[in-house]
């Protein structure tokens, strides 16, 4: 059940229970206390009880708390992942090659100068924090996708002119120390749950503002009350395609080159929709006939843009975030996936790949992963579990 987290009292009447998931649990361990409240799975279907002796355990590295997890699964759970029913599948081969990108010269010098920036920052004490070391990572991710062009305006100007701003953290707009949203101050803590939110925009939101505000926008990305005018933007039409969009305009190129099939379809997908844009942009430039989904939009408009993907032979590519690719949605039509960064959730990945290479796929799939060389994202690769690294 997709939305477990939230089941109403006339479900819970009945007298034998079982959920079916599509979805991985990873986001929060409350979800799994869910799924036990839901089935009556004393004593743990009480959340208080629930948190008591799992959630805050586990939170907080206990042992005694991930065994009792562990077995709580076990007892509970039936999982059957691809790799244990490939045979019944008979799913086709699905590559998964890395697309090394390189920065040019210029990249390279303005990456040093915000890599390097941030780092001064960080050694001070005093701004040293969960929440700004979040913020580092985000914009160093964001360049390493389109330069300076998804970064907020102060940022940009900071380096695009160096010499002449004050190396701080206000210049750089790493910490406010309050949410934008509620003004309350925010937690630097290691829960992930109660951990600030950044939006594209460089303001952060508390966890309880984050779900508020993606409730009301009904988007996975939620808008930023302190400048409405930064979020509604349109795409900056002016700038030049990054050499990681530009690696992905040849690939997409060379794909439809080397097919047989003049109807080769791709999806595109990346966590932030102001990239999305850019790429949009990029696509125009290439006279190239596109379809997009992502949060910000409704469920019908999704569902005709998904459409228009599938039966308009015309349009052989779907921009596609991460966020609006994870719920029953089949795009089994493409054959090609180009991944434009690693996520944060090598989960949530492996689940959007899942769009493509599923029940239903009867052709070859390769997916590509784009990771520009000597960044960020190279780290980011030495992080993931061991599970994930090889596919890196």
């Amino acid at each position: 059940m997709h939305h477990s987290n939230d089941i109403s009292p006339h479900y819970q009447k009945s007298v034998d229970k079982c959920t079916q998931g599509w979805t991985p649990i990873f986001n929060r361990i409350e979800d799994f206390g869910s799924l036990l409240g839901f089935l009556r799975a004393e004593p743990f279907e009480k959340a208080s009880y629930f948190n008591l002796r799992v959630t805050k355990s586990v939170e907080k590295g206990h042992p005694k708390g991930i065994e009792l997890l562990r077995k709580l699964v076990q007892a509970t759970s039936l999982r059957r992942t691809k790799d244990i029913i490939a045979h019944e599948l008979n799913l086709p081969t699905c590559h998964k090659p890395i697309c090394e990108v390189r920065f040019t010269d210029k990249e390279r010098q303005l990456y040093d100068v915000l890599k390097n920036s941030f780092a001064a920052i960080l050694s001070s004490e005093a701004t040293s924090t969960t929440s700004s070391i979040f913020q580092t990572v985000l914009r160093l991710r964001q360049f390493c996708n389109h330069g300076l062009d998804l970064l907020p305006q102060n940022v940009r100007d900071f380096i695009e002119d160096s010499t002449s701003g004050e190396l701080s953290s206000h210049n750089l707009n790493i910490i406010d120390g309050v949410c934008s949203n509620c003004g309350q101050p925010e937690q630097d803590g290691t829960n992930r749950v109660d951990l600030p939110f950044f939006l594209d925009c460089g303001h952060n939101v508390c966890a309880g503002c984050r779900d508020i505000l993606a409730a009301i926008k009904d988007n996975s990305q939620p808008g930023c009350v302190a400048c409405q005018q930064y979020m509604e933007r349109g795409p900056r039409t002016s700038c030049q395609p990054s050499s990681k969009v530009l690696g992905l305009l040849q690939n997409i190129k060379e794909d439809h080159e080397n097919s047989e099939n003049q109807h080769l379809k791709s999806v595109v997908f990346c966590c932030w929709t102001s990239m999305l844009d850019l790429v949009s942009v990029a696509l125009q430039g290439e006279h190239q006939n596109f379809s997009r989904i992502d949060g910000s939009m409704s469920e019908s408009a999704r569902r005709e843009a998904i459409d228009k993907f599938r039966s308009d032979g015309n349009c052989n590519i779907l921009l596609a975030s991460i966020g609006s690719a994870g719920t029953y949605l089949d795009m089994t039509v493409a054959s090609r996936i180009h991944l434009l960064e690693p996520q944060w959730t090598p989960m949530a990945e492996a689940q959007a790949l899942d769009r493509v290479h599923r029940i239903g796929q009867k052709k070859e799939v390769i997916a590509r992963r784009y990771v520009v060389k000597d960044s960020i994202e190279e780290a980011r690769k030495a992080t993931c579990p061991i599970s994930f690294r090889c596919q890196y």
